[in-house]
């Protein structure tokens, strides 16, 4: 035996083996089969951009593994199809007994440059956004007729259908080429017509307006449309189906249409085969497989009825209505299918709901990730079910609405998915963080204060535990605040809401009397959730007033309101909220009743009581138009023999009210000078679209007034105006800018007013 092996050896080292692919793929490989023998080293050898490790990972012969022909044109193969190398080739040696096998590759060479030629309808930037050749890349020929084709198509998109691109590649280096697209562009080929064949229930015109594809126009210039563009014919074919369907014809079929060009080549014809079949009407519609809600509750929340024209959209809405019934119940693996029996010779259709119910769904684990600051149980508080706890619809909706409410993410996900156990769904919980903290100090100028400074430092999300603090001043002319306030949302693991607020405000009245209004005082405020909606709210506020700097000259109703006084009050209030995101709502509404009350047991100075309802309701329109609508209605009133402070009366105008007129322009006036009334009214439309993420704009309509005692709430006498405005959305809250115009402008009054202010309006 060891002279056997000697001999083999010998044999070895007098003749190489070698192992080639050509270009082909197919290996070729000679060897003597009467040994099994043993690999030693495997070597790669010809590489100079693909690192070596790279290439061993496509080879899965091992040192020490039995020599296997087969497995090594694996090898082979394996390496030529990662599309690095032109060629590749083992040369196997032996030595001390085993084989060293040399892998010997020759690489594609890389992309130095890529040219265009023959551009001169398209410039060469259009061109280049659609070629997916990288320079630096491994050239790759697929990748060229493919690019190629890139081209043709996005010559056709502008109308040169016959355009024609060929590929060549030149040689720079042993390892580099560059590659040149020539191009053909051909005339500019436009759509003459387009034609309808077969259709009787519509006509030519109804369906052109269908379609995305359209004939050569006017101002095709100006909107690109008048060219052929296939991807987009392929979707107006099912479009155009979609509508039959639509509209009863439920038989309806479309051939693919004809594209005929022009003898010149420079118009085209395209020509659309209709069979639109039978016009089919609803006979009956029925129930099946329901048992949990009765056929006659789900009859209730049908919008079609029998004699209709059959409506595949409508019919789809219908079975969204039907499972979200089931949904709202528990049942969220409900499943309804429709089934529909023709009767041609009626031309009707019998359409049964087959309703597969299931059971009630549960929720399993609840996974939450993306919180990098915030506290899952911050998160986790929101959700309105548990862990096991029965699953619907409406539970996942608002407690998708209450996460995104917290205002601490960019984007939040909340998806199901099978738990792979029956009846159970686990829920992915996926948040975006956003920064809920800034510190800015700048400059600006409002309407009211002209030339303002601020600075604030404010945190949304203190210490991940969703508690907020803001301090803020600002420093104007007329007006200069200083604020701190601070919420904690979840007192003692409860859902009770505390907070505090401590301000100082100077505010000078720039009227026909220039007085002062000095204001410092603080509040601290409770409220509690009665369901997932309404929710009650207890305030205590103390304040000190000083009323000073009056003029002589100024009304006696002004001059006995001078001096200092206090204020202390207890604000007790209810609201419904349902609005989908505070900050930037599209639907719901939010009500608000609350009772202030000063003086008596309370102490202090001041002795009323106010009354106030508030109202918003919001409104999703067309595409992302958002319809709002807010009023405000208020009284109050003094006792004791007490004159009402103030600084309490109501006045309108201004940012928060009516946007045309200057703060505190509107109200009773006592010689010409705005004092303020008890009672108050305003309403306010708004119109929101979006410009640009994160800004919005609007339109407004706001009409309101303030009315003194012994007057009644006058809508004659409403004080109307309109404008626009934008709105800068921030973690924080809305930067607003509004432009109003006066509609009713008094010869006296400037025609229209800015506001610039923070914060949600309604």
């Amino acid at each position: 035996m060891k002279l056997k092996s000697c001999l083999v050896l010998g044999l070895l080292a007098a003749i190489s083996l070698v192992i080639s692919l050509p270009l082909d793929a197919q290996a070729q490989t000679s060897v003597s089969e009467s040994e099994s023998m043993l690999i030693g080293e495997i070597r790669v050898k010809g590489n100079h951009k693909i690192e070596t490790a790279t290439i061993i990972n496509y080879i899965k012969t091992k040192a020490d593994d039995v020599f296997s022909p087969d497995q090594i044109s694996r090898d082979i193969q394996s390496i030529y199809n990662s599309g690095f190398f032109r060629d590749v080739q083992v040369d196997a040696i032996g030595a001390e007994g085993k084989l060293i096998l040399t892998y010997i590759v020759a690489e594609k060479p890389s992309v130095s440059e890529i040219v265009i030629e023959g551009n001169d309808e398209l410039d060469e930037e259009k061109i280049k956004k659609v070629i997916e050749i990288k320079i630096n890349s491994i050239l790759d020929e697929a990748a060229l007729h493919k690019n190629a084709e890139l081209i043709k198509k996005r010559y056709a998109e502008d109308g040169f259908y016959l355009a024609q691109v060929t590929v060549k590649i030149e040689e720079i280096t042993t390892h580099t080429s560059k590659i040149v697209f020539q191009i053909e562009e051909g005339e500019e080929i436009t759509i003459a017509e387009i034609k309808f064949e077969g259709n009787q229930g519509f006509g030519d015109d109804e369906l052109k307006k269908i379609l995305k594809t359209s004939e050569h126009g006017f101002m095709s210039w100006l909107t690109s449309s008048g060219y052929l563009k296939q991807e987009e014919l392929d979707a107006d074919m099912e479009r155009l189906l979609a509508f039959y369907y639509d509209n009863g014809y439920i038989q309806a079929k479309i051939t693919d249409p004809q594209v005929v060009f022009s003898e010149d080549k420079t118009e085209l014809r395209i020509i659309i085969s209709i069979n639109e079949g039978i016009l089919y009407h609803i006979d009956k519609i029925d129930f099946s497989g329901n048992h949990i809600i009765k056929t006659e509750e789900l009859e209730e929340k049908l919008t079609i009825a029998t004699g209709e024209v059959f409506n595949r959209s409508k019919v789809r809405k219908e079975i969204d209505s039907i499972t979200g019934l089931y949904a709202d119940q528990g049942y969220l693996l409900t499943q309804v299918y429709p089934q529909t029996k023709e009767n041609p010779g009626q031309k009707s259709v019998d359409l049964t709901f087959n309703v597969t119910e299931g059971e009630i769904t549960y929720a399993g684990k609840i996974s939450i990730s993306g919180n990098t600051s915030t506290r899952e149980k911050v998160i986790r508080r929101e959700l309105q079910f548990a862990e096991g706890e029965i699953l619907t619809s409406s539970n996942m909706r608002r407690s998708y609405e209450r996460i995104n409410n917290l205002g601490f993410f960019e984007q939040v996900d909340l998806q199901p998915r099978d738990s792979g156990q029956k009846n159970a769904l686990d829920i992915d919980l996926k948040v975006n963080e956003r920064m809920t903290g800034s510190i800015t100090m700048g400059a600006g100028w409002s309407s009211v204060n002209k030339v303002v400074g601020n600075v604030s430092v404010s945190q949304g999300n203190l210490f991940g535990r969703g508690q907020r603090l803001m301090l803020s001043g600002s420093f104007g002319r007329v007006i200069q605040t200083y604020d701190i306030s601070f919420t904690e949302p979840w007192l003692f693991d409860m859902p009770l809401t505390a907070g505090f607020d401590l301000y100082l405000t100077t505010r000078r009245r720039l009227t026909y009397s220039n007085y002062q209004v000095d204001r410092q005082g603080g509040a601290i405020s409770l409220s509690y959730p009665l369901d997932d909606y309404i929710r009650a709210y207890f305030t205590y506020r103390f304040e000190e007033v000083n009323v000073h700097d009056v003029p002589n000259t100024a009304p006696l109703a002004l001059k006995l309101r001078e001096g200092n006084t206090t204020t202390s009050s207890t604000t007790y209030a209810i609201s419904r909220d349902s609005r989908d995101n505070y900050l930037r709502p599209s639907r719901g509404s939010r009500n608000k009743l609350s009772f202030e009350t000063a003086g008596s047991i309370l102490g202090g100075d001041n002795y009323y009581y106010r009354t106030t309802l508030d109202s918003s309701w919001h409104f999703p329109l067309f595409w992302k138009f958002v319809l709002s609508l807010h009023g405000q209605i208020a009284h109050q009133a003094s006792y004791a023999g007490r004159e009402l402070p103030i600084q309490e009366l109501f006045t309108a105008g201004g940012a928060q009210t009516v946007r045309s007129f200057q703060y505190g322009a509107l109200g009773p006036r006592v010689e010409g000078e705005v004092i303020g009334g008890n009672k108050l009214l305003v309403f306010n439309t708004e119109l929101h679209f979006p410009i640009v993420d994160p800004l919005a704009g609007l339109i407004f309509f706001d009409l309101g007034n303030a009315f003194g005692s012994g007057v009644n709430y006058q809508l004659n006498n409403l004080r109307t105006g309109a404008g626009f405005g934008i709105r800068f959305y921030t973690p924080m809250g809305p930067i607003r800018l509004d432009w109003g115009y006066k509609l009713d402008r008094l010869p006296t009054e400037s025609k229209y007013e800015w506001h610039f202010a923070m914060g949600t309006y309604f």
